[in-house]
């Protein structure tokens, strides 16, 4: 053997990987980052909708806009960034505590409920009050597909059970928060499953659990009158195997997150699912944007210095992150506002009102969704880390 090659435990020793513990107490600053990124390409593929609404209208954009459009039309794959992130920070504690969830379900589940759902109800009584006094009459814009209300979909969303009632009422962006909740009742068991069987197998089994489901979902009247997008149940796998490569100090993972090119995984997993997406294939994209994203984390969690984390951890996008939440609840109807009451009595191109939108219109939703992350966010989330 040539002396010159470190040995596979030198490279790890030499690997300025953070342990488990660490990676509890310490904040990752390139998650934020990353919450930033999809948070900011689902705002602004709905600022796109909102000029050239395809899923309301048969309108169609042609030359620069529909170019336009087709950068900014991909906001559906920033939510699966969003579950596979979920997956990869609830297994971090886990990891941790030695495989085992600390209090058991019934804690995970009330500390899950302090932090997610204060904010989703007060969203949606946000969302209410706009479409009582200033958005409820529909537009020709995608904002239409929030209305109009029901008592039906009221119920649905309180229940969060919106997505399989098919009901996306109130605020549209909110059927991804009853898939994320739907998700959390599953998470105990997986991590049960992880400890008996270990995480390749894990994930393994739910990708292809959930591919069977989405695949015979396609073939009942049920994929016409629900938005149930059950490969998310494997993404939320992908991210928490990320999870254990990046930070378990288990030799196996240490090998894996040593010997495998992440680098040239995150490539090809890209360049697979652009080609899907283009041949009509989204929710099969679907299953490669989490692999990207499993990539990603991984690059990122290796060293303490390298072009990803930096980039991730830039000051802007993990402030952003901070709050990324409270842009993903409330940017919608902001959206609507600005566009109804600023832009649309001005009669300009459609290019240029997409230009203002996005340049003057966003900044100011990024504004309102802070104050509205100060008074209806971070109370909680504080309450949830206590």
């Amino acid at each position: 053997m040539d002396t010159l090659t470190p040995t596979l435990a030198e490279q790890t020793a030499k690997e300025p990987v953070a342990s488990p513990a660490a990676s509890d107490r310490m904040h990752l600053d390139y998650l934020d980052g990353l919450r930033a990124l999809a948070a900011l390409t689902v705002m602004f593929g709905h600022a796109a909708l909102q000029i050239w609404p395809i899923f309301t209208t048969d309108r169609r954009p042609v030359g620069t806009a529909k170019w336009v459009l087709a950068v900014f039309s991909h906001g559906h794959y920033a939510v699966s960034v969003f579950i596979v992130i979920s997956g990869f920070c609830l297994m971090l504690p886990v990891i941790r505590n030695g495989g085992v969830l600390k209090g058991g379900a019934a804690l995970f589940f009330k500390k899950r409920a302090r932090r997610i759902l204060p904010p989703y109800y007060l969203a949606m009584g946000c969302s209410l009050l706009l479409i009582w006094l200033l958005i409820g009459q529909k537009t020709g814009t995608h904002w239409d597909s929030s209305l109009p209300v029901t008592w039906k979909g009221v119920v649905a969303h309180l229940l969060l059970v919106q997505d399989i009632y098919g009901a996306p009422q109130i605020n549209h962006v909110f059927w991804s928060i009853a898939v994320e909740w739907q998700i959390y009742f599953v998470f105990p068991l997986l991590v049960l499953l992880w400890k008996r069987y270990d995480g390749l197998k894990t994930t393994a089994g739910m990708l292809i659990l959930s591919a069977i489901m989405v695949y015979g979902l396609g073939k009942t009247p049920l994929q016409s009158t629900t938005y149930l997008t059950l490969q998310y149940f494997g993404l939320f796998a992908v991210g928490m195997l990320a999870a254990e490569i990046a930070y378990s100090k288990e030799a196996v993972w240490a090998e894996r997150r040593a010997r495998i090119p992440w680098a040239v995984f995150l490539a090809a997993a890209i360049l697979i699912a652009a080609f899907l997406d283009r041949h009509q294939r989204g929710w099969i994209a679907d299953y490669f944007v989490g692999f990207a994203t499993l990539s990603l984390l991984i690059l990122a969690a290796r060293s303490a210095n390298n072009p990803i984390k930096n980039i991730l951890s830039w000051r802007p996008f993990v402030f952003l992150g901070l709050y990324a939440y409270s842009i993903y609840l409330i940017h919608a109807p902001l959206l609507q506002v600005v566009w109804q009451y600023m832009l649309h009595p001005l009669h300009l191109g459609d290019l240029t009102t997409f230009a203002l939108l996005a340049l003057v219109g966003c900044p100011l939703i990024l504004g309102g969704a802070y104050l509205f992350y100060l008074a209806c966010e971070r109370p909680f989330l504080t309450r949830a880390r206590s």
